[in-house]
């Protein structure tokens, strides 16, 4: 509407000027006020160039404006494109994601370790307690069950040690155990799945004793079977959470 007005205003001073300047002519009656008239004229020429800059402005500024609102228009669709692409790929990645690869890690509970020599299940571990970790799998009665078939893969690492100060052994030859055992519910059973250690001579003379055994292998399970551990001579049992400790996780599906 400014532009239109402007462009109007414009006219009017023009033809303004075209008539003052016919006056102006030589030999014109109607000459006598040339200099009053080209006065007017140069005012009105002042006006037009000013009016027409001011124009040249709002034309320019109309043209920056538009420019900037496709820039804001094309930045916002570009964000909304980027927006839905990136959330059809998560909701294509949650729902190709598979479950949480199954997998434990206990450490002995040192307040509840059986005493005596010969062979017992340890049935007292940790396994929401400092290092100890577990996920979709299970423990429950002192045993691991297995959730999910699979191959996984089990370790146990299992220390002794005595130091004089706990007393005389009760003899200087030790068989030192562990037992890495499958048990199934579906079919009552149970298998060794491993087994290491030593025997021992732990003379008397000698102020401290240690012996550390560590077993692991590869072992197809079905969802339900049970891993447990046995030793020898559970009262030798190292108690710390870094010594003493079984584990399992699964490496793949059963083709």
């Amino acid at each position: 509407m400014t532009s239109v007005c402007c462009c109007f205003g414009l006219g009017l001073k023009l033809q303004e000027n075209l008539r003052f300047a016919e006056e102006c002519k030589p030999g014109n009656s109607r000459n006598q006020g040339t200099i009053g008239n080209l006065k007017v004229v140069r005012r009105n020429l002042e006006d037009w160039r000013s009016a027409g800059e001011r124009n040249k402005c709002w034309i320019d500024w109309r043209e920056q404006q538009g420019l900037e609102l496709q820039h804001i228009v094309r930045s916002q669709h570009i964000r909304a494109e980027k927006a839905t692409v990136e959330g059809s790929w998560l909701d294509l990645a949650r729902r190709g994601k598979p479950d949480a690869q199954p997998f434990a890690h206990l450490t002995i509970n040192a307040t509840d370790i059986p005493s005596g020599s010969h062979k017992v299940s340890l049935s007292s571990w940790y396994h929401d307690r400092g290092w100890a970790k577990i996920s979709n799998m299970t423990f429950s009665n002192g045993k691991l069950k297995v959730n999910q078939d699979g191959f996984y893969y089990l370790y146990a690492n299992i220390c002794f040690r005595h130091h004089e100060t706990s007393g005389d052994l009760a003899t200087e030859y030790l068989q030192l155990m562990v037992y890495v055992t499958k048990t199934s519910i579906k079919i009552p059973s149970s298998h060794t799945l491993m087994k290491g250690g030593s025997t021992k001579y732990w003379s008397g003379n000698s102020e401290f004793h240690f012996y550390s055994i560590n077993v692991g292998g590869f072992f197809k399970l079905r969802s339900g079977e049970e891993i447990s551990i046995e030793v020898s001579n559970p009262s030798l049992l190292d108690p710390d959470q870094d010594a003493t400790y079984f584990g399992a996780f699964k490496v793949r599906d059963i083709d």
